[in-house]
């Protein structure tokens, strides 16, 4: 199944307006990727905090718009991976890590790559906070 994942700064009033569109990058300020899912961010989140990773995590992205069985969907990215990412400066070690990691390994993704990705999501998160709004997550399958 193939995964596209749109990150864009709007306020959670806005969800059911960026769930119905077909390219919410387009209308809103973000950044889109494929096959990026709550997953592959509960993963970073574990490399950002140095701790395991838990699933009681999956909790923290509430969905607040559009169709869970046939899509899209629109959730929130939790505030404490937004506050991570802020605070990141060493940019390498975490891409490096977070490219290992069995997700990304399965899917086929590079180190480079996953640099990319990971300065992509720091700015956007210091856009967020400059705008102080959340940053949400359109994943369309």
């Amino acid at each position: 199944m193939s995964v596209i994942t749109d990150f864009v700064i709007a306020n959670v009033n806005e969800a059911p307006a960026v769930a119905a569109e077909n390219k919410p990058v387009g209308k809103w300020y973000g950044i889109e990727y494929k096959s990026i899912d709550n997953i592959k961010l509960m993963t970073l989140y574990s490399i950002l905090k140095k701790t395991p990773y838990k699933d009681e995590w999956s909790k923290e992205y509430v969905q607040v718009a559009g169709d869970a069985t046939n899509g899209p969907i629109v959730l929130v990215l939790p505030n404490n991976l937004i506050s991570e990412l802020e605070q990141l400066k060493d940019f390498e070690a975490v891409a490096k890590e977070w490219a290992a990691s069995e997700e990304f390994v399965l899917d086929g993704w590079k180190y480079p790559e996953v640099l990319i990705l990971l300065k992509d999501l720091v700015k956007l998160s210091h856009q967020a906070k400059v705008e102080n709004k959340p940053v949400l997550l359109w994943i369309s399958w």
